[in-house]
């Protein structure tokens, strides 16, 4: 463990002439630039989750674990890994409950929505319609609408990406 207190001892958090510990300049969680999209589109913001530390993806985790019951967690890949390792502690592996989807960041939802279909076509029949009303989608943030299955931890309203 770095003297920051985190895990990742090169996190680039160093202390101030206080002893207080702040990010460094290339922590920036949010950026401004060019940024081309998984979906194909191009956005002004990029939400650099990669900066983000096992601690703020256990809090979403836990605040997630209050809110739902879920009987396995499946994440996206490669954004929604970390959201996922985080959430597997609370897992129920009760039948009865939803799977949780998870991923870092919904932009036009594409990735959310395949995995969805991928994930009933592996369903036996009988599962599918038990499935279709138990599959959750958990969001660390939407840069836009979700559909109703999905639930983002932070909310971005589309006029705010340019």
């Amino acid at each position: 463990m770095g003297p920051c207190g985190c895990v990742q001892c090169n996190c680039g958090i160093l202390p101030d002439t206080e002893g207080n510990y702040i990010p460094s300049e290339d922590q920036n969680l949010i950026q401004i630039g060019e940024f081309p999209l998984h979906s194909g589109g191009v956005s002004q913001l990029k939400f650099e989750l990669d900066k983000f530390t096992i601690s703020d993806w256990e809090a979403i985790a836990y605040l997630a674990s209050r809110v739902f019951k879920f009987q396995y967690v499946v994440g996206i890949p490669t954004g929604g890994m970390r959201l996922a390792q985080a959430m597997a502690k609370y897992a129920t592996n009760d039948p009865d409950d939803p799977v949780a989807l998870v991923d870092d960041v919904w932009t036009t939802g594409g990735s959310m929505r395949s995995a969805h279909e991928e994930i009933m076509e592996t369903l036996p029949l009988h599962k599918q319609l038990k499935a279709a009303r138990g599959i959750i989608g958990v969001i660390a943030i939407a840069r836009s609408y979700v559909d109703e299955w999905v639930h983002p931890f932070l909310t971005m309203g589309k006029e705010w990406d340019a």
